[in-house]
């Protein structure tokens, strides 16, 4: 499991990187995509990535220290947290998705 745990987290900090890359934070964008309640919006949805990716990325890190014994209990709880975090995460990768192809719809009808 240690290679997973690791690929897992490689992939997420290239997920990471892609979005700053693409300047995904830029408050001009965010507005454009989500309108005058975006800070609002952005605000609660990044409060939400940093709680959860926290748990999920202690959890990781515990699971690839964790001895043989105690593998199965940290794998068990990696699985509680990586659970967790998708469920946190869904609706706003999908509000996101959705609003982003809307504005980008909106500027193509231009």
């Amino acid at each position: 499991m240690r290679p997973t745990i690791t690929e897992f987290l490689s992939q997420m900090e290239l997920i990471l990187k892609e979005a700053r890359d693409a300047r995904l934070d830029d408050p001009l964008l965010l507005q454009r995509i989500f309108g005058s309640d975006g800070p609002t919006v952005v605000q609660k949805n990044m409060d939400t990535w940093k709680d959860a990716s926290t748990q999920l990325y202690t959890a990781a890190h515990t699971l690839l220290q964790a001895n043989d014994e105690d593998a199965p209990t940290e794998r068990a709880a990696f699985l509680k947290h990586l659970s967790y975090f998708v469920e946190c995460t869904k609706a706003m990768n999908h509000e996101f998705t959705t609003k982003a192809l809307e504005a980008l719809a909106e500027e193509i009808r231009r």
